[in-house]
């Protein structure tokens, strides 16, 4: 390989980006995948946030009849359909991520269960640095929930901490490149995706409300320890530096990554 190549394959692209509304966060994750996977910039990590409470559900999962509509509307909620599949994520004071590259990069394995394992480990590393007991689920796919809450249950390579879920991921992939999202949240308001999620509750489970929503966590919500957004940056970051063996470099969006989210918007 070329010395050019590596260079390009071992800097990887950091986007440290603003809060936005939900469909424009999936535009602008949209639009750097088509950028990667064009060839014209290298692996992209992007870090965001939301303006105001959003659901994200998966490309192929329906909002009805999982989601109460009535509520969401009320409380001021946004509903965005993904372009990764997955279940459904209500982003609320968490670290939100999203990671394009080219599917020729020799760095990520060439399917997506051993792609997104390479991913989690960046993640396990990063967040074993700042003291969190840690691990990869190994659960097959037959054995997981079919709740229509991402964190509801962990999947194959997902992380958990004394068996409940901290980390939510989903990825697709597309012609020439794939994505791969990531929500990391700090806390959880169980009370809030009762009502969201209360029609698929039983009677029971309707009256108990937290029930359903006891195999997540928050990551300051399993020990002493709290962390800030910065502290958890830092070493997520270091987490993919030591697991992938890159470094970073700090960008913005370019203006036709703007230019085709923009197109997106429009359509």
């Amino acid at each position: 390989m070329k010395q050019r190549e590596t260079t390009i394959l071992k800097t990887w692209r950091l986007l440290k980006d603003k809060n936005y509304d939900g469909i424009t966060n999936m535009a602008i994750d949209k639009a750097i995948s088509i950028a990667c996977g064009e060839g014209k910039f290298a692996t992209t990590l992007r870090l965001y946030g939301w303006k105001s409470p959003t659901i994200s559900i998966g490309y192929s999962q329906r909002a009805e009849p999982d989601i109460n509509l009535h509520y969401c509307n009320l409380a001021g909620i946004e509903i965005v359909k993904r372009p990764t599949g997955g279940r459904a994520v209500l982003h609320e004071n968490e670290l939100t991520f999203s990671i394009n590259t080219s599917l020729e990069n020799p760095l990520f394995p060439k399917n997506i269960l051993k792609s997104h394992k390479k991913i989690s480990e960046a993640l396990l590393i990063g967040l074993c640095n700042l003291g969190v007991k840690a691990k990869l689920q190994y659960k097959s796919k037959k054995q997981t929930s079919k709740h229509p809450v991402c964190f509801s249950a962990p999947s194959i390579y997902e992380l958990i901490v004394d068996g409940k879920k901290i980390v939510g991921c989903a990825q697709r992939r597309f012609r020439k490149s794939f994505l791969e999202h990531g929500s990391l949240p700090l806390t959880l308001d169980r009370c809030k995706l009762a009502s969201i999620f209360r029609n698929d509750l039983s009677s029971s489970e309707k009256k108990l409300g937290s029930l359903p929503f006891e195999n997540m966590a928050g990551l300051n919500e399993i020990g002493a320890a709290s962390f800030s957004f910065d502290q958890i940056v830092e070493n997520i970051l270091k987490g993919f530096e030591q697991c992938f063996e890159i470094t970073f470099n700090e960008e913005t969006l370019s203006d036709y990554e703007i230019e085709l989210a923009n197109n997106k918007l429009k359509h």
